[in-house]
């Protein structure tokens, strides 16, 4: 007894199709039924079915950009896209991408995607849509560039027009980074256990811009390799006050003391740059150097430096405190004034040269805001249980008015 089943189910037609074309029905495609005629097994539709081709066009406009940056840091792009064709965008995934170019030209070697937005919703004919990205430029940037936005990257949407998908480019200035570079590390070459020793080094930057940091700290170690690779102790840190110019350089030295008790051996004395990593650099490739090996004479048996965070005791530790800071009501811009202050150790007695810096802030928050004014440099101890107090001129910048 023969039988009829309809089924219904919903196609999608292919991109680019348009005209009159009949819809063809094939069962059994796969022979998976023993049939004694198989001739039947297709029809088509009695009339041709008009397809009817409305293409999708995006195109990219009102791109907005800072007409500067620095490298290392994030600029905020925001851009258009327009569907300026016929047919609407539906059920489709795309994606548009931020590119940066030195040569204003797209595709070429140079260009570098800062970023990338997936899209997926509907875009009817006439209609657009808004979006914007915070992209970071790359660190090792510097000079003019051409930033742009592209649509549909990859082609994934049917579109009458490709060419029309990127922006024209946008100008950006970048600015270069600084590059801290660490050399001429000297100390002394023998020693023994408990010694106190100088340590002299260069830091010099290498990079096209000044330095973003009002100052940074040097940390100096007694290592057992040239590139803190194995066992190391901080043997303490120096302070740089103020900004490091393109090509600029600095000598700084210190007196450290070495750990009371230490195996007898060969060391190093290394020294690494911005250790709290405050300047924004191209790389740290070269923050870190050291100086020639120190044979020092020691009594304990291991052979190793106590690694970094491993208590090494050479004295009760010293506790400073800043117990008062007394300046001037009112100074006038570009002029110098007296600032003294007072130091308080409730701990061990201090040894080596350390520094003070002191900073002019709108309050009385530490921070980014701050304006470095100078340093003052100690070399003498404080005592146990003593209170020192200190004094020294500094000059308030031009241009700085207020509370």
């Amino acid at each position: 007894m023969a039988s009829r089943t309809q089924s219904r189910k919903p196609f999608a037609l292919p991109d680019d199709l348009a005209g009159q074309y009949y819809v063809i029905v094939l069962t059994d495609a796969g022979n998976a039924v023993f049939e004694l005629d198989k001739t039947n097994n297709v029809a088509a539709s009695a009339s041709p079915v008009t397809v009817d081709f409305n293409p999708v066009d995006l195109v990219v406009s009102g791109v907005q950009t800072p007409a500067a940056g620095t490298a290392g840091h994030q600029v905020q792009v925001s851009w258009q896209v327009s569907n300026t064709g016929s047919g609407d965008i539906s059920g489709r995934t795309w994606v548009d991408q931020i590119i940066l170019s030195a040569s204003d030209v797209l595709a070429a070697a140079d260009n570098i995607v800062l970023g990338s937005v997936t899209n997926k919703q509907s875009v009817s004919a006439g209609e657009s849509y808004t979006d914007s990205l915070a992209v970071s430029l790359p660190s090792m940037l510097g000079g003019g560039y051409q930033l742009f936005v592209v649509t549909d990257v990859g082609n994934t949407v049917s579109e009458a027009n490709t060419k029309n998908n990127a922006s024209t480019g946008q100008s950006i200035a970048v600015a270069p980074l600084s590059e801290l570079n660490v050399s001429s590390v000297t100390g002394p070459t023998t020693d023994n256990e408990g010694d106190t020793v100088t340590v002299a080094w260069t830091v010099t930057n290498t990079g096209a811009a000044q330095t973003d940091a009002t100052g940074l700290q040097d940390d100096v170690f007694l290592s057992n390799t040239a590139d803190l690779s194995g066992g190391y102790v901080l043997l303490g840190t120096v302070s740089h006050a103020g900004s490091l110019s393109a090509g600029g350089s600095y000598t700084a030295s210190g007196q450290f003391r070495l750990p009371a008790t230490i195996a007898t051996g060969s060391y190093y004395f290394v020294v690494e740059a911005d250790a709290q990593g405050l300047v924004t650099q191209v790389d740290r490739d070269h923050v870190v150097a050291s100086s020639a090996q120190d044979a020092v004479t020691g009594t304990a048996t291991t052979g190793a430096v106590p690694q970094l965070g491993v208590p090494v005791v050479v004295a009760a530790p010293t506790d400073i405190a800043v117990t008062q800071v007394l300046a001037p009501p009112e100074v006038v811009s570009g002029q110098t004034f007296s600032v003294s202050w007072t130091l308080s150790n409730t701990g061990g007695a201090t040894s080596g040269v350390w520094y003070d810096e002191i900073y002019l802030s709108r309050d009385q928050v530490l921070d980014s805001s701050v304006i470095a004014l100078g340093s003052y440099r100690h070399d003498s101890s404080i005592p146990s249980g003593a209170s020192n107090g200190f004094s020294t001129s500094l000059t308030i910048p031009d241009g700085i008015s207020g509370p």
